[in-house]
């Protein structure tokens, strides 16, 4: 589980917020969850230092960026973890960071694409079409 991957100073992924900088948030989500197949590695290596020393609480020490990587390798290697990455780095930031997280993957449209139209009408429109595929329910979450 992702409380067993220790950072530095028992700090673990439920220990840190991603959401104290938008501007890093933006940045490591366009590069990383968003790039292209072709990542640029040393931008996407400072971007995910850069973002896991915003999301420190503010008494930590700073771990070495040797560290930083290696605890993120560590947690992407377990797949009971992947799910704990991608809502703790990926969603919560992405929808706390809605207006910065669309500028940078630069989606050109409403930025509020989660709203009360949206949630009203979707399960309508995708209920049917769930009924006989049901990979579609995994779209959704």
């Amino acid at each position: 589980m992702a409380n067993t991957t220790i950072l530095t100073n028992n700090l673990t992924l439920n220990n840190l917020d991603f959401t104290q900088s938008c501007n890093a948030a933006a940045d490591f989500n366009r590069l990383y969850f968003w790039g292209s197949g072709k990542k640029l590695f040393l931008e996407t290596y400072h971007s995910l230092i850069n973002f896991v020393i915003t999301a420190l609480p503010g008494e930590s020490d700073i771990p070495s960026d040797c560290q930083i990587m290696s605890w993120f390798v560590d947690l992407n290697a377990r797949a009971e973890d992947r799910e704990q990455v991608l809502n703790h780095m990926y969603r919560k930031p992405f929808d706390m960071c809605r207006e910065q997280s669309c500028t940078a993957i630069t989606y050109p449209g409403n930025a509020d694409i989660a709203g009360v139209g949206v949630s009203h009408q979707l399960p309508w429109l995708v209920g049917p079409y769930s009924l006989f595929h049901a990979d579609a329910l995994r779209l959704l979450v």
